[in-house]
């Protein structure tokens, strides 16, 4: 058993009405607020307020968690102290005219290995240490070593800034023509890499540098041809054209 679930909750006029999460090993009960649940697995949970208060109770014991704090709750244990956790503020710049979707951000922290996942505009609560931050464009960004201290102070938020350029794929068939089905295109930098479904001329984001870029169309992909290397700037969209052989 492994989740997290993002909340939020609007307080009703009924001064009865709670809404309640249960995991293995805690119930988390709230009226009205915003707040993250992680069920690392049946024996630690983790929640994590961003707006409001939420109960936390283990049988009859109860703490009650604020926003900015975390508590872990593990099985057979009681409940310990709220903890300050870290508040990282995910930021990335693209060029102009160019959207930025709502981007999963991967936090995986070097000392435990917990994952915590969130998309671009969301509160990103995370416990307090060093994590390797992941931006999961079609041509992801990593940012290794961001590091929580263990004396950030309470609300206390840390920037994360990431820069990225824009590839506007142009797919052509064997004859020259513009392909209309969708293509899967995987975009690779060394260890870094992420696969996704596009038709021709949408705009990939991508961090700077070279790619390999290797598709196919999504209906044939034993037909995969790569290419590259495809050049992403910061701040510029560039033009790329593959062509489909044999489509």
């Amino acid at each position: 058993l492994a989740g997290q679930t993002i909340n939020n909750v609007e307080e009703t006029l009924d001064a009865d009405s709670r809404f309640e999460t249960e995991t293995p090993n805690a119930v988390i009960a709230v009226r009205g607020t915003a707040w993250v649940v992680f069920a690392r697995n049946e024996d630690l949970t983790q929640v994590a307020t961003t707006e409001g208060e939420v109960e936390v109770r283990v049988g009859d014991d109860i703490q009650t968690v604020a926003a900015g704090y975390g508590l872990p709750i593990k099985t057979d244990e009681a409940l310990g102290d709220v903890k300050v956790w870290g508040l990282p503020d995910a930021e990335v710049n693209v060029p102009e005219g160019v959207a930025v979707p709502p981007l999963r951000v991967t936090f995986t922290n070097r000392d435990s290995g917990q994952v915590f996942f969130y998309r671009i505009g969301d509160e990103m609560p995370v416990v307090l240490g060093t994590y390797d931050v992941r931006f999961n464009a079609p041509g992801p960004v990593q940012v290794p070593d961001v590091v929580f201290p263990a004396d950030t102070a309470h609300g206390q938020i840390q920037p994360i800034e990431v820069d990225m350029g824009a590839v506007v794929l142009e797919v052509l068939d064997a004859d020259g023509q513009p392909f209309t089905d969708q293509v899967v295109v995987t975009l690779t930098q060394g260890e870094l890499s992420n696969t996704t479904v596009v038709t021709s001329g949408e705009t990939l984001l991508a961090g700077p540098g070279d790619w390999q870029v290797t598709y196919a169309p999504e209906a044939q992909p034993d037909q995969a041809q790569t290419v590259g290397p495809v050049t992403a700037t910061a701040g510029l969209a560039v033009p790329a054209t593959i062509t489909l052989a044999g489509s």
